[in-house]
This record gives C-alpha cells, structure tokens and sequence, in this order.
C-alpha cells in the first residue's frame, strides 16, 4: 500500500468513524478495505456498528461490500 492510498484510507475510516450509520461512507470505506484485501476488518466493522441491520435502499451497496468481503476470506 503506498502513502496515498494509506492517507486516503484513514481519511475513509475518519468520516465512517464520525457516523458509522452512514450507508455512503460505510460504503467507500469497505470497498477501499476490499481493495487492499482487509476482508476481517469489514467483517468487524460490519458488525460492531450493527449494520446488517439497516434496510434501506441505499446499505445495498454497502452490503455488497459486507458479502464480498465474505466470500474472500480464505
């Protein structure tokens, strides 16, 4: 990982951490965990914020992250 993409990480993890039920962020912050395979970290996230109960139209994205993560943990 270079500094930018680890900059923009914690950038990421700054805005989720400020409001963890924001579908949006929680969003762009799994799918940069994704991207550099911190498959567990989305998992914990995930669930020490209780997302997978948010049901509105727009945790879908976030949720496909979650299942992602998921299906890529070895």
């Amino acid at each position: 990982m270079t500094l930018n993409e680890a900059e923009k990480l914690h950038k990421l993890m700054e805005i989720f951490e400020s409001n963890p039920k924001n579908t949006d962020s929680a969003y762009q912050l799994f799918m940069e965990l994704n991207k550099h395979g911190m498959y567990l970290t989305v998992i914990r996230l995930y669930h020490k914020h209780n997302l997978n109960f948010m049901t509105d139209k727009e945790s879908e994205l976030m949720r496909s992250q979650f299942d992602y993560a998921k299906d890529n943990i070895q």
